[in-house]
């Protein structure tokens, strides 16, 4: 009987965001958190491409933050609720970028 594997003990980010994604009535509180802050990530990568100095190096630390909470999201090969997370968080982003730079919103 060894003891378990660290790696694949659930952070405590993990453990704390897990409710928002199995709970069915904390689903609105996650699908609001992921759009508002998609929203000010879909305006970083718009000024970002409009080569607007302070949003890429906005945009160079938020992938940073993202990469690093990804990589200790993932447990045994397997993405943890953090890494969801921040996965919906850039795909609503970028679609929400691409949206409003065709429809000049932003």
């Amino acid at each position: 009987m060894g003891e378990p594997d660290p790696r694949e003990e659930p952070g405590r980010v993990d453990e704390l965001l897990r409710p928002f994604l199995t709970d069915s009535m904390l689903w609105p509180v996650a699908i609001v958190l992921v759009l508002s802050v998609s929203s000010f990530f879909a305006q970083v990568i718009v000024r970002a491409f409009e080569k607007n100095l302070f949003a890429v190096a906005a945009l160079l630390v938020l992938s940073w933050m993202s990469y690093g909470a990804v990589r200790g999201s993932i447990r045994g090969g397997r993405p943890g609720p953090l890494a969801l997370l921040v996965f919906a968080l850039w795909v609503v982003s970028a679609a929400g970028a691409v949206a409003g730079a065709r429809l000049g919103l932003l």
